[in-house]
């Protein structure tokens, strides 16, 4: 089963939240007795492509600080979800308008949620889907950046997951276009059969907004786990062992090196040690164009 979570601390959460509920395309039933437990209520729940049961939960908490989030679901729902979308707002000081997905995790401190040095259970394939469905819907709103955010944050989900998210303040989180936007990515990526891809990679370097890696995506069949941006590389100082977590956590051997995102030592330091661990480089011209 999936479960959509949103948040009552979340403006643009509730934005989605309501446009899920009013859409006719989605056959909301609701619970004859309510479905409580530890900070989490079971609003409604319908029918994917599948016929697998997506379920629609709110919690009164901000995403980033619901402990075990994955333990509690399974809990108050009875069986351990395969996919949980987080709907949530973006904030950013640079007020960039923006459509986005990501996986969570913590490649070094964890100042927002999550645990030190810890990386959730990424949704390649979904979260890349998504990515590609955000940019098809949301064609006729040129001021908004449609691209992937390098994984950051908590918290620490065990199962596949991913934020999608609407940045980055309050006029955005709260207009009804881009509730509606979301809507119909949610819309079209569980009412059709599951996505796939050619192959998953984990992407390293450049930017927060992953630039190189959303090109990517975007132009190939290629599906991004965990995406490291330069900044993170940075503060692992001489220890690149989270290079190794990342490939694990995301069940790949292959990399998608920003090759222009880092400056040269720091690129040759990182190659070196992908590959003496065994870990394959991939380029755009390896990959299946869409």
């Amino acid at each position: 089963m999936k479960v959509l979570l949103c948040s009552e601390e979340d403006e643009a959460s509730q934005n989605m939240k309501q446009k899920l509920l009013d859409g006719d395309l989605w056959l909301w039933t609701t619970p004859d007795t309510p479905t409580t437990g530890e900070d989490l209520a079971l609003i409604a729940s319908a029918k994917d492509h599948q016929e697998d049961t997506v379920y629609l939960v709110q919690t009164p908490l901000r995403h980033l600080f619901v402990p075990e989030p994955v333990e509690r679901l399974e809990r108050m729902l009875g069986e351990r979800p395969d996919l949980v979308v987080l709907l949530s707002r973006h904030a950013s000081a640079s007020g960039m308008k923006t459509l986005t997905v990501h996986h969570t995790g913590n490649f070094n401190k964890a100042d927002y949620g999550g645990e030190d040095r810890t990386l959730s259970t990424p949704a390649p394939a979904w979260t890349t889907q998504a990515l590609r469905l955000l940019k098809e819907k949301a064609k006729d709103v040129e001021e908004f950046t449609v691209c992937f955010e390098s994984t950051h944050h908590g918290p620490t989900y065990t199962c596949p997951h991913f934020f999608i998210e609407i940045g980055s303040s309050l006029e955005e989180w709260t207009r009804d276009d881009m509730g509606t936007i979301i809507t119909n990515t949610l819309t079209k990526l569980f009412l059709a059969p599951p996505p796939t891809s050619s192959v998953t990679l984990v992407g390293i370097g450049g930017g927060h907004y992953a630039p190189r890696h959303t090109d990517v995506a975007l132009s190939t069949s290629a599906a991004f786990a965990h995406i490291i941006p330069t900044y993170a590389i940075e503060a692992m100082g001489d220890d690149l062992s989270m290079l190794k977590v990342a490939m694990g956590s995301s069940n790949t051997d292959k990399v998608y090196l920003h090759r222009k995102g880092m400056k040269g030592p720091m690129r040759r330091t990182v190659i070196e040690y992908l590959g003496s661990n065994g870990f394959q480089m991939v380029s755009s011209n390896d990959l299946h164009p869409l």
